[in-house]
């Protein structure tokens, strides 16, 4: 993947590239993996071309190429999105050669001492309701990942599985006030949330889910205001 983008990349070594930003914009889409800095890694690129710095474009794409992850498995919900996309993705790894798994009942994925448990969609009221919620486990430490589902249906992942208590949690649908809901705070007790956010006009996160989050104690990280969150747990003589 890397030869055929620096292939490409040739053509921006001369006056003539600035007249390319289209395909620039078809390097990104090459470049899979940036959907929410799509727009800002864009502009910038933009910027370099129009002033005519070549060179540094050339170099700030080949810095993102070396970010990009080589993906083994994909995993999706069986049932087709309103939207439309699934279709879509589903292409999109066929020609990157990924293979795709279908979710329809709970699975376990051991890495080492690490294991990631995969819930199937429950609710269906939409999209938001059908993603994947996702448990990751290392020693006695989980992290809680539940997508866009709403309260209803947190209510049905407590009602359905048996979770345990949970050192972290990521605020569902980016702080929406109808996800992250006190049932499911009082049930698995995190003692730290991490709200995936940027600018919006949604209100996200609303001041409900954090008055929630903060009435439970919870250490709250927010990528819009501390960037990119790292979570790592490591127990001497028993994991990492």
């Amino acid at each position: 993947m890397r030869k055929k983008t620096y292939l490409k990349l040739v053509e921006y070594q001369t006056e003539q590239s600035r007249r390319h930003l289209g395909e620039v914009q078809g390097i990104y889409r090459e470049m899979r993996g940036y959907k929410h800095d799509f727009h800002n890694h864009l502009q910038t690129l933009k910027g370099q071309l129009e002033n005519g710095q070549t060179q540094r474009a050339l170099a700030y794409l080949e810095q993102l190429d070396r970010q990009l992850m080589e993906v083994d498995t994909l995993l999706v919900p069986e049932e087709e999105d309103d939207a439309g996309l699934q279709s879509m993705v589903l292409s999109a790894a066929e020609d990157y050669g990924v293979r795709v798994s279908f979710i329809t009942e709970e699975e376990r994925l051991e890495f080492g001492k690490g294991v990631l448990t995969i819930f199937p969609p429950l609710g269906e009221a939409g999209d938001n309701e059908r993603g994947l919620a996702v448990l990751a486990s290392a020693g006695e430490n989980d992290f809680l990942i539940t997508g866009d589902m709403d309260a209803a249906t947190e209510a049905k992942l407590l009602e359905t599985y048996d979770l345990p208590d949970i050192e972290a949690l990521a605020a569902g649908h980016h702080g929406s006030k109808y996800a992250t809901s006190q049932a499911l705070l009082e049930a698995l007790r995190p003692e730290t949330a991490c709200i995936s956010v940027g600018s919006n006009s949604y209100g996200h996160p609303t001041e409900e889910t954090l008055l929630r989050l903060a009435r439970q104690g919870c250490d709250i990280y927010r990528t819009d205001l501390h960037g990119t969150v790292h979570l790592a747990w490591n127990q001497e003589d028993s994991y990492g």
